[in-house]
């Protein structure tokens, strides 16, 4: 970017950055010298395979360093430390992230928690928290001590570079949680869907200088935050409109019917407040939202009618979030049918069926965040186990998570085989609902197990399979734990389905009403 941050074009698609970005390539591809991609998340990142000896290099800041000293003390890790290499005829800049105290002008004990600031920002806070070794130290003179008493030399590499550090981007540029988002997607499309460079990166930086705009335009005068008065306001008068209209329900009753009725809501009264705080009021007020430019940190929240949804019709990644959902819900059936049979095999009056029925059902209470981790592992490139039985049957290795023609189906076949004991009890229990004496009658009639399962289980089954089918697909377009934990959306927004799509917008973008717009769509669509 330029370097006031306002402008990405000439920047972002010059031959400075596209000569850095074959450099990466080239370790990647040509020199295969550099993991990258899920490869890295499902060995840990680059610091497993650093400490197993798997790469011989890696690039990490301050923060790694008591990390690396437990190794270093133990004589089992001998390393050396370099600061970012300096481009030929170029400049050496480095980027250093700081952390300061402020004191809110509402603090209840302002007083207090300045003299405490005072504190942290002094010389003797400095002193404490260079024994633990995490950070450089803002005060010079503890900072050098910090590096003089390191018998590895490591601290005095990173000393010596403060003089060459400026701001990360993130604290300068407004957007730059989206900024970032076009950068790695314009990358994406590079380094996996092979995309000419120079047009992809050109057609990248206009969008980012679009993105850039846009915040200016949206950019309000500093202002005092005082409260969430519109949120109060709007869950009051929620409320309140409820309160009404059980009140005139009352009214317009008579008689026995009221008592009742009134009754009826005081039994009901505990579920029935918590379905309005936590369901009813939140919806209502998403809806509010999406009629809003509503962003978190902003005091200024205005107006702007159906703009949201009106820039959705134009919002080619969200488009591409629902047809990749879309495409995610065609497992549905293929698990309907796993299940299905599963079910029939554990329809049998056998010694030990209870285990077995309850060894396909645990899957389905399990932490989704865990089996996530261990399918991420099983997929594993080098030494997952999926990759290693294809490899002994002569297939392999499948670039499962890292390549956008198989990550969608990672995930599909995971969600399957979590799915299929839940699906497999509710029809188990279809299937013992159905009468024997309709099978012994099919039986008597000749029937061979074929037909009975077409002419008395499907049909008999039907209320079952649609119950199953319904809630799945809601299941389905709800996708997300798998999606954040193994994919992040990619590779090259691959798995990037819509409600992963809407949590990108409203907690990395802070973009609350565009979120919304979006929540509302998916419900109309659900």
């Amino acid at each position: 970017m330029s370097p006031d941050g306002t402008r990405a074009a000439g920047y972002f698609n010059s031959q400075q950055t596209e000569q850095a970005l074959q450099f990466l390539i080239d370790l990647r591809t040509k020199y295969r010298v550099a993991p990258f991609g899920p490869y890295l998340s499902a060995a840990g990142g680059t610091g497993a395979l650093f400490y197993t000896g798997k790469i011989g290099m890696m690039e990490s800041g301050h923060w790694w360093i008591p990390t690396l000293k437990k190794y270093l003390n133990t004589g089992k890790l001998s390393i050396g430390v370099a600061p970012l290499p300096t481009p030929k005829g170029g400049k050496h800049v480095t980027v250093m992230y700081e952390s300061g105290w402020c004191v809110p002008r509402v603090s209840r004990h302002r007083e207090w928690a300045v003299r405490l600031a005072i504190f942290l920002a002094g010389e003797q806070a400095a002193r404490i928290r260079s024994e633990s070794g995490i950070a450089i130290p803002a005060i010079i003179r503890v900072a050098r001590e910090q590096a003089e008493r390191d018998p590895y030399g490591i601290e005095q590499v990173f000393f010596d570079d403060v003089e060459h550090a400026r701001m990360p981007w993130g604290s300068r540029v407004e957007p730059f949680s989206q900024i970032e988002t076009i950068a790695r997607d314009a990358v994406d499309q590079v380094m996996i869907g092979h995309q000419p460079m120079q047009p992809t990166f050109t057609k990248a930086a206009r969008e980012m200088d679009r993105t850039l705009a846009r915040a200016r335009r949206l950019h309000v005068p500093k202002a005092e935050i005082s409260g969430h008065a519109t949120v109060r306001s709007f869950l009051w008068i929620s409320l309140l409109v409820i309160f009404l209209v059980i009140f005139a329900h009352l009214l317009f009753t008579h008689g026995q019917d009221r008592r009742r009725l009134l009754q009826g809501y005081i039994f009901l009264s505990p579920s029935l407040i918590i379905l309005l705080i936590f369901v009813a009021v939140p919806l209502l007020f998403s809806l509010y939202l999406s009629f809003h430019q509503w962003n978190v940190i902003s005091p200024e929240k205005p107006f702007v009618g159906l703009s949201n949804f009106t820039a959705l019709v134009h919002d080619t990644l969200f488009w591409k979030a629902m047809k990749n959902t879309a495409l995610y819900t065609l497992q549905v059936p293929v698990g309907m049918a796993i299940a299905l049979f599963v079910a029939i095999l554990m329809n049998q009056r056998l010694k030990g069926i209870h285990f077995f029925r309850t060894i396909f059902f645990l899957p389905s209470v399990s932490s989704f965040v865990a089996v996530a981790l261990v399918w991420q592992w099983l997929y594993q490139p080098q030494y997952g186990l999926v990759n290693f039985i294809l490899k002994q049957i002569g297939f392999g290795p499948v670039p499962w998570l890292s390549s956008p023609k198989t990550a969608l189906l990672s995930i599909m076949i995971m969600t399957i085989w979590m799915g299929i004991g839940y699906q497999m009890v509710i029809f188990l229990a279809g299937l013992q609902g159905i009468p024997g004496y309709l099978y012994e009658a099919a039986i008597i009639d000749g029937a061979s197990p074929w037909q009975r399962f077409c002419s008395v289980t499907l049909p008999l089954l039907k209320p079952t399979t649609f119950f199953v089918l319904i809630t799945s697909l809601i299941g389905s377009f709800q996708v997300f734990t798998s999606v954040y934990v193994m994919t992040q959306g990619g590779p090259n927004r691959a798995t990037d389905v819509v409600v992963y799509h809407i949590y990108q917008n409203a907690w990395e973008y802070l973009r609350m009403g565009y979120a919304s717009a979006m929540s509302w769509v998916l419900f109309v669509v659900i």
